[in-house]
C-alpha cells in the first residue's frame, strides 16, 4: 500500500490499531487518532502472561501501529495511545533485512503516550533516518528501544516523560522498565549516529537497561532521577543507581527485571 492517510479515529479494543506490511508499503500518514487497547494491561496483568509462552495472554500483545518489513516514509503524529502493550513498533524479520533498505524516513512527533506496558517507541533489527520528538511519555515500561537494530541517524529529541504509576500486578517481576533499551546483539547495531538531546525525564529506573549503544551521542537532556523516600514505597525501583541493572530477581525463575 502507498499514500494512505488515516485521520481522526477513535479506535477501542484489538491487539493492532494500524498495521501495515509489505516492502513496497511507504508514504503512511496516521494523524490526530486515540486508541486504548485494554485498560487490565497496565496492572492487572502480568507482562510474561502477555510477552513469553505459553502466552496465555497472546491477545494483548499489539501496538498502536505495527509494520512489518515495510520501505518507510511513514508519519506518526498527534494520536493519543494509552492502556496498550506497545505504542509504535516496526518490525523487520532478519531475512528482510539483508534484502534491501527497510524502516526507512520513520517521523514520530507530537503524540501522547501513557500506560504503555512494554515499549512506546520500538524499532527492530534495522532502521533508519528515524525522527522521534516532542512526544509525551506518561506512566510507560521502557520509553524508546532500538534492541538488535542496525541502521542509525535515529534524532531523539524534545520528549517530555514522568512517571505517577507502577505497572503491573503485585506479583509481576517485570515492572522496572527504562527510558532507552539498548542492543544486546552484537550483529546488530548502529552504522551511523544515534543522536538524543534536549530530552526531559523523570525517572524511576535505570535510565539505559539491557546491552550496548554504539555511536550514541547524548547531550543537553534534562534528567531527574526518583528517590525511594520521594514515593510511595514500591513506586520507585533503585533510586541509588539509576544507570544499573540489577539482573534477575531469583525469585521471578529467570524473567528479566531491572533494578
Amino acid at each position: 500500500s502507498t499514500d494512505i492517510a488515516v485521520r481522526r479515529m477513535n479506535l477501542n479494543g484489538a491487539t493492532y490499531g494500524v498495521f501495515a506490511t509489505g516492502p513496497a508499503t511507504r508514504r503512511i500518514l496516521v494523524e490526530r487518532c486515540a486508541w486504548l487497547q485494554d485498560p487490565a494491561i497496565w496492572d492487572k496483568v502480568a507482562w510474561t502472561e502477555i510477552h513469553d509462552p505459553p502466552h496465555p495472554r497472546r491477545e494483548l500483545d499489539g501496538d498502536f501501529f505495527r509494520s512489518w518489513n515495510i520501505g518507510g516514509d511513514v508519519t506518526i503524529r498527534r494520536n493519543h495511545i494509552s492502556h496498550a502493550f506497545n505504542g509504535v513498533h516496526f518490525f523487520v524479520d532478519p531475512d528482510a533485512a539483508a534484502s534491501g533498505r527497510l524502516n526507512d524516513n520513520v517521523w514520530i512527533y507530537e503524540n501522547t503516550f501513557s500506560f504503555i506496558r512494554d515499549n512506546a517507541v520500538e524499532a527492530e533489527h534495522v532502521a533508519t533516518n528515524w525522527f522521534v520528538f516532542a512526544n509525551r511519555v506518561l506512566n510507560c515500561h521502557v520509553w524508546i528501544a532500538f534492541e538488535d537494530c542496525s541502521g542509525g541517524h535515529w534524532y531523539v529529541f524534545g520528549n517530555r516523560g514522568w512517571f505517577t504509576r507502577k505497572p503491573g500486578p503485585p506479583w509481576d517481576c517485570n515492572t522496572g522498565g527504562g527510558i532507552i533499551k539498548a542492543a544486546n546483539n552484537r550483529s546488530r547495531r548502529p552504522d551511523h549516529p544515534f543522536y538524543y538531546f534536549n530530552n526531559s525525564f523523570y525517572v524511576r529506573g535505570p535510565y539505559i537497561k539491557k546491552g550496548a549503544l554504539d555511536h550514541f551521542r547524548h547531550f543537553d537532556n534534562a534528567l531527574q532521577f526518583a528517590r525511594e523516600r520521594h514515593h510511595p514505597e514500591g513506586l520507585v525501583v533503585d533510586g541509588r543507581n539509576p544507570f544499573a541493572s540489577a539482573g534477575p530477581d531469583p525469585r521471578c525463575d529467570g524473567v528479566e527485571t531491572i533494578g
